[in-house]
């Protein structure tokens, strides 16, 4: 069930992706056709209210320069949204146990000292991940 949520989530972040890139190809585009303009009018009702926020805070820089970088920032902000998402989910239904009790079980391989505490996701360590750093 967690699979299927998280590869509709997926969906959901490369259809907010792809509908903001369209939105910025038809911005330089809109005016060749009228149909292309409809299409353009109804994105930027849509995606205005996500991106205004984000123009009034990139304002002082896009004054400047004459661009306008808030639909990069709302992709980049969609997929923050769609990792923190997804990591919750993962690693979620993480178990903390101390190190006295792992001492006991049976597969634990590694002697710490019983200050640290070790993460247990469904019964590997987090030091079998590639994201752990040893200090």
């Amino acid at each position: 069930m967690t699979i299927l949520l998280i590869n509709f989530i997926y969906f959901v972040y490369r259809i907010m992706s792809t509908v903001v890139l369209v939105y910025v190809i038809l911005s330089w585009i809109s005016g060749m056709h009228p149909t292309l303009a409809k299409i353009y009018y109804m994105l930027q009702g849509v995606l205005e209210p996500l991106l205004k926020p984000i123009r009034k805070l990139l304002w002082p820089l896009t004054s400047r320069i004459g661009l306008d970088f808030s639909p990069y920032v709302l992709i980049l902000l969609l997929q923050l949204i769609y990792r923190i998402v997804v990591s919750v989910m993962i690693y979620g239904n993480m178990r903390i146990e101390p190190v006295h009790d792992l001492k006991t079980r049976k597969d634990n391989k590694t002697r710490c000292s019983m200050q640290r505490v070790f993460l247990y996701a469904k019964g590997r360590s987090l030091r079998d991940r590639p994201f752990y750093s040893k200090h």
